[in-house]
C-alpha cells in the first residue's frame, strides 16, 4: 500500500540515521546509560525522568551520572556548559553522517519536506503523536497507565533491557 511503502520510507531513514547517531555516541566514548543520561538531561528530563524508563539499574545510572561528572559535562544533576558543547557536537556528527542521503535527494529535497510536513502536521492534529514530544504534558509516565488511547506494553529485549513499547492512537492503519 502507499501508506505502507511510506511508513518503510521513513523507517529506513530513521533507523540509518540511529545508526550514524550510535556511531557519534561510541566515538565520544559514551556508553548506552551515559547517553542516555546526557541526552534526557540536554533535551529538559530530570536526571533519571527518561532513562529510568530504558531498563537501566539505578547503580547503572548512578554510574553514568558519575563518569559524566568526571568529564565535567554535569554538575549537581544538571549539564554543565561543556556537557552542552560536547551533546551538541554529538549531533552534529549525527547529522553529518546523514549528508549522504540529504544529497542523494538533490533538488527534490524542498519538495519531499514539504509532504512529509503536511503528513506530520495531519497526525499530530489526529493526536497520533504529541506536536512536542520533549514538553512536559507529551510525557508517558514512567510506570503509571498511559495516556487514554495509547497501548504499551513491557518487553525485554535480547540484552535484558526492559522497554516500554506503546503503540498510538491511528498508527495502526500504516500496518
Amino acid at each position: 500500500s502507499p501508506a505502507g511503502r511510506l511508513w518503510r520510507a521513513a523507517e529506513l531513514v530513521r533507523e540509518h540515521r540511529g545508526d550514524g547517531h550510535l556511531a557519534a555516541l561510541a566515538t565520544a566514548g559514551l556508553g548506552a546509560a551515559e547517553a542516555n543520561v546526557l541526552t534526557e538531561l540536554w533535551l529538559g528530563f530530570g536526571l533519571g525522568e527518561y532513562s529510568a524508563t530504558r531498563g537501566f539499574a539505578p547503580d547503572a545510572l548512578a554510574g553514568a551520572a558519575a563518569d559524566l561528572e568526571r568529564r565535567g559535562w554535569l554538575s549537581e544533576g544538571r549539564l554543565t556548559d561543556d556537557g552542552r558543547v560536547a551533546r551538541r557536537a554529538i549531533e552534529a556528527a549525527t547529522d553529518a553522517s546523514q549528508q549522504h542521503l540529504v544529497d542523494a535527494c538533490g533538488t527534490d529535497l524542498d519538495g519531499i519536506v514539504d509532504a512529509a510536513e503536511v503528513i506530520a502536521t495531519r497526525l499530530i492534529e489526529a493526536r497520533c503523536f504529541p506536536a512536542d514530544p520533549s514538553s512536559p504534558p507529551a510525557r508517558l509516565p514512567i510506570f503509571g497507565a498511559p495516556p487514554t488511547g495509547w497501548a504499551c506494553s513491557w518487553w525485554r529485549s535480547v540484552s535484558g533491557g526492559l522497554w516500554r513499547i506503546c503503540s498510538f492512537p491511528g498508527l495502526s492503519s500504516f500496518s
